[in-house]
């Protein structure tokens, strides 16, 4: 994280400084400078504002505000702003400009809100399935953390946004990849065994946020966004069985001095190397956003990191102890 920190006091050091251009940066750059900050959980408001400053300014058109063109100008691709627009819902904190030019880009303003246009002016061909599920969770977050703003996807959205209709909206009825681990699985069955009354992968579409929360993102009602590991319906109780993937470690203590963290096992006739984990690690941004989403819904969420259960070696008494 220290290493962070010093990438953005020097982004802002040198987007402050520079008037006419991106200070040296690319566009692209800079949504990966967002992008990686917002993957890691790790917070600097300053830089977003200073950020949103120099792209307000490069892309603003004469007679203030923006177009698909300006913004496209400035050799900006809508994965790239969609990556950005993720960025700010991640870490909670949303300039105005900046929101705005994002979401002029991609999905237009006014007359410019009309999905073929905007695929021939960034010559995209639509946004990708990563950009509309961004866009669903990005909507979803103003809406419930920034009272008032008036930011708003279309009303077809996402049917007919996707590139190339490669889309779940264009074909299916969800944007989720579901699939249940081994360790979720042997979660739900301890879980089971002590009564605990559950559904696996429970899963929350439009109608639901629609209906009960008032959180209108599409037209398409059936159209499923987030899902819960397993959830008791009823109590709004949450669990998240955590792999590794919902995690990042920190090494801003570790030093050459200290032992490798791991070791070589056997497993299945195979040599595999089995990475031990200590206390230094936190959450990402993608598993911290769809807490506060949750959360933002009214459940209460639950996690269970996948080294405390490994821990448990397998012990049924131990599991359900801990469950």
């Amino acid at each position: 994280t220290r290493f962070f920190e010093a990438m953005s006091n020097q982004v802002i050091q040198r987007l402050s400084r520079a008037t006419n251009d991106y200070a040296g940066f690319k566009g692209q750059e800079i949504s990966n400078i967002c992008w990686s900050c917002a993957t890691i959980n790790c917070h600097f408001p300053d830089m977003l504002d200073v950020i949103s400053s120099s792209m307000c300014r490069l892309c603003e058109l004469p007679g203030g505000g923006y177009s698909a063109r300006s913004i496209a100008q400035q050799q900006c691709k809508r994965q790239e702003l969609s990556n950005m627009a993720w960025s700010c819902a991640v870490l909670n904190h949303y300039p105005p400009g900046l929101m705005d030019l994002l979401y002029a880009g991609l999905v237009g303003n006014g007359d410019e809100r009309n999905a073929e246009y905007l695929s021939q002016v960034f010559g995209d061909g639509g946004l990708q399935k990563q950009a509309i599920m961004s866009l669903l969770y990005v909507q979803m977050a103003v809406d419930m953390e920034w009272p008032n703003n008036a930011l708003t996807l279309p009303e077809n959205f996402p049917d007919g946004w996707g590139s190339n209709d490669d889309v779940a909206s264009d074909a299916g009825v969800s944007v989720l990849s579901l699939s249940t681990s081994r360790i979720q699985s042997d979660v739900s069955t301890t879980f089971d065994r002590i009564g605990f009354r559950h559904t696996e992968e429970h899963v929350i579409d439009m109608d639901e946020l629609s209906i009960n929360h008032g959180i209108q993102l599409s037209s398409k009602p059936s159209l499923e966004i987030l899902s819960i590991d397993i959830a008791d319906v009823d109590k709004k109780v949450g669990i998240e069985v955590d792999g590794p993937g919902h995690f990042i470690s920190v090494l801003d203590t570790w030093s050459p001095q200290e032992e490798t963290r791991g070791h070589v096992k056997l497993s299945k006739g195979k040599m595999e190397y089995q990475f031990e984990w200590d206390d230094r690690h936190l959450i990402n941004g993608s598993t911290a956003l769809k807490d506060r989403l949750l959360q933002g819904l009214g459940w209460r969420i639950l996690h269970i990191p996948f080294w405390e259960w490994h821990a448990l070696k397998g012990d049924a008494r131990a599991k359900e102890e801990y469950c």
